[in-house]
């Protein structure tokens, strides 16, 4: 018997291919996890050098009302307030004048979440995206630095 054939009898035997798919499935999904844990990092601390910027000055929008994504939707009420720069001049201004266009936005956006979507650990991560959102496609003097849910309510 040649090293080959003996080489093949073992693998067969002992079905070392099942071996080798699950160390590649451990890798591939440490990997995931990995890339996973360092974006979820780095959006933490951005959230937390945004909320240590103790200067800001706050615009609260009036309750916002959307529905969820859900086959059945399920009315959601919100409550936003809006945290710039107090030493931006030109954020307070330009931020009352697209009020109209975050509320859409703000609306947009828990609109496509179902309600098993809309969970109270999950806010910080909503805070990150809608910031970025109006801050990219709303608003272009200025920057809102945070967000925070005076009213986050799911009604069922």
């Amino acid at each position: 018997m040649n090293q080959l054939s003996v080489f093949y009898a073992i693998y067969k035997k002992h079905n070392i291919h099942y071996w080798i798919k699950g160390v590649f499935s451990l890798l591939l999904v440490s990997m995931l996890l990995g890339c996973f844990a360092k974006k979820q990092a780095q959006e933490d601390a951005v959230l937390q050098q945004n909320t240590m910027e103790r200067d800001l000055s706050w615009v609260s929008l009036s309750k916002i009302t959307a529905n969820s994504a859900d086959l059945q939707s399920v009315p959601l009420i919100l409550e936003v307030s809006l945290g710039y720069s107090t030493e931006s001049l030109a954020a307070s201004e330009e931020i009352r004048s697209k009020t109209i266009e975050i509320k859409d936005l703000i609306r947009s956006y828990f609109s496509q979440k179902s309600v098993k979507d809309i969970k109270p650990q999950w806010q910080d991560r909503y805070r990150l995206e809608i910031r970025d959102s109006i801050n990219t496609k709303i608003l272009k003097k200025s920057k809102i630095s945070d967000i925070r849910f005076d009213t986050l309510e799911v009604l069922q």
